[in-house]
């Protein structure tokens, strides 16, 4: 049984528009957001995921991946 999905509220270093998915095998909530990706041979726009961070025991962690991200756009 999954537990009660976390409201992202409680959580501000969460950038808003993210959604979350239970993890059965991992026991965490993972955290992303919808993104539209276009393909640079075809021009066009397919959907994909980007992995924000995961929620386990109400303790939120950053995605390394999310996290040189971020850095980079600095």
């Amino acid at each position: 049984m999954q537990p009660p999905k976390p409201n992202l509220a409680d959580y501000p270093e969460i950038p808003p528009g993210c959604l979350t998915n239970y993890n059965e095998t991992h026991k965490l909530f993972q955290v992303y957001r919808n993104i539209r990706v276009v393909d640079p041979k075809t021009g066009k726009r397919k959907g994909s995921r980007e992995t924000i961070g995961s929620i386990r025991g109400n303790v939120f962690k950053i995605s390394s991946t999310y996290a040189l991200k971020l850095k980079n756009q600095e």
